[in-house]
């Protein structure tokens, strides 16, 4: 992060290099794995290797953590030479901005920060015997000064060009194939606005997968538009992250949902903490599609404030909050519900994946429609339909004591294996179980509207699908 690494480069800084950093853990750790097996890729790569597994490293294209510039996480080379960052060292950009938030990432426009970025990445495929590469344009998505990202995006297309030049040679030079991924925007349209021509690339074959998104709005990435775009023999990966859904119901859905776009696989981001139990039961589900078919899912409608607080649209935002949501296309929800003059309230788009017409009727799912609101008065009633079929008020199960949500611990990055929790959440609940025949595969039209006695404070912060093949049977 900031350019200070945790690995045996020998062109980029090291931590521990700066003196106030030398005796944390992970600079100790470093030190050790380097005097006694060379460093961390020089100790995995052979690991891997002898259990058949392809080892890739991965590497963050740029940075935009809350650091002060004389904290021992900020790079020399940045320290240096602030002028290469996006806004620094005085912006003016007001605190909370997009553009603050940025501010402290490199600015590719500049010759001296791409060739930087080459160094680091040469000395990888050169250096080491991986099996490929990865680099993560989602940690942090922004490149370019908002104004200026897509005019810009031809020189970071350049860049990948000669990365791909790189990775040909070196594979050539060991006779031994490396692959080379990136980690993209959800949206073609949104990576080409922050400068990053991800169609372009796959249209010259400069990668070889494309995992999609930063897990963030994983129901509403559209996969199938990179799927389409990308020629034979480019492999396209929905991303989930785990501090956005770690409910087993949520992966099996989400895996379903990429799965039906078209997608070859997942990839887990932030699960790295999770244990061997885990690994075992939950990667042998979300690995295989026609497992994954008969499972318990959960459906959900994604957030666009996921990046400030799980259930609130808000700003200001700070920098990896900024990047996030720069990055980002907007979502469905969250959406304030006031009463209108035609009484026709919001209409949504939920989509289901699972082909409910090929399960016999005495499988069918038991269907739970959940909606999640804030500032709900419990004098309200919501109109509510699915697929032009009212669901009935009286029908309906309300809670205003909040509820209980599955989420990976807090701080999981410190601990081993981290476990899921249940958290508590604020807001009102109103639920319906659903008629067997109502729901469709694709894509089902939910509209929401609010009758009487809300106030102005109702806002519809969450839309849940439950499927329970269980307890259908």
């Amino acid at each position: 992060d900031h350019d200070v690494y945790t690995y045996e480069t020998e062109i980029g800084e090291l931590i521990g290099d700066h003196p106030e950093s030398a005796d944390g853990i992970v600079a100790r750790n470093l030190r050790r794995l380097i005097e006694t097996a060379g460093g961390p890729l020089s100790a995995l790569i052979p690991l891997c290797r002898g259990a058949g597994l392809p080892f890739f490293a991965r590497l963050r294209m740029n940075s935009h953590y809350d650091i002060e510039p004389d904290d021992p996480l900020w790079s020399d080379v940045r320290r240096q030479h602030p002028d290469w960052c996006i806004g620094m060292p005085d912006s003016g950009y007001p605190v909370g901005s997009l553009e603050h938030g940025i501010r402290t990432g490199f600015d590719f426009r500049h010759r001296e920060v791409r060739n930087y970025r080459l160094a680091i990445i040469g000395e990888l495929i050169e250096r080491f015997e991986l099996d490929g590469l990865e680099l993560d344009f989602m940690r942090h998505p922004a490149f370019f000064r908002i104004a200026e990202a897509y005019q810009h995006r031809h020189l970071m297309t350049d860049l990948m060009r000669e990365v791909r030049k790189r990775v040909a040679a070196a594979g050539a030079a060991r006779n031994r194939p490396m692959q080379l991924a990136v980690r993209v925007p959800a949206t073609l349209a949104d990576a080409a606005r922050i400068g990053l021509d991800v169609a372009r690339w796959m249209e010259e074959y400069l990668v070889d997968i494309v995992i999609v998104g930063g897990g963030f709005i994983p129901y509403e990435t559209p996969i199938r538009e990179f799927v389409d775009m990308a020629g034979d023999g480019i492999d396209v990966y929905g991303c989930i992250e785990s501090t956005r859904y770690a409910d087993e119901k949520n992966l099996r859905a989400i895996a379903s949902h990429f799965y039906a776009g078209g997608a070859h696989g997942v990839q887990l981001y932030n699960f790295y903490t999770k244990g061997a139990e885990w690994n075992r039961r939950i990667l042998n589900q979300l690995a295989d599609p026609q497992t994954l078919a008969r499972l318990d899912k959960r459906y959900e409608l994604d957030q666009t404030a996921r990046f400030t607080t799980p259930y609130h649209c808000a700003f200001p935002v700070h920098n990896i909050e900024a990047t996030f949501r720069y990055a980002s296309p907007p979502a469905q929800l969250p959406v304030a519900l006031e009463s209108t003059v035609c009484g026709e309230g919001i209409e949504l788009t939920l989509e289901v994946d699972d082909d409910l017409q090929t399960v016999p009727e005495s499988r069918l799912p038991a269907s739970l429609l959940t909606l999640r609101f804030a500032g709900l008065s419990p004098n309200a009633r919501i109109d509510a339909a699915l697929n032009g079929r009212p669901l009935s008020w009286t029908a309906a199960r309300s809670s205003y004591e909040g509820w209980m949500r599955q989420e990976i611990e807090a701080e999981f990055w410190k601990v081993h294996p981290a476990a899921t929790v249940e958290v508590r959440r604020e807001g009102a609940s109103v639920a319906w179980l659903l008629d067997r025949n109502v729901l469709r595969q694709g894509r089902n039209r939910l509209r929401v509207g609010i009758a009487a006695g809300a106030g102005e404070q109702a806002v519809l912060t969450g839309v849940e699908l439950l499927l329970d093949y269980e307890a259908g049977e």
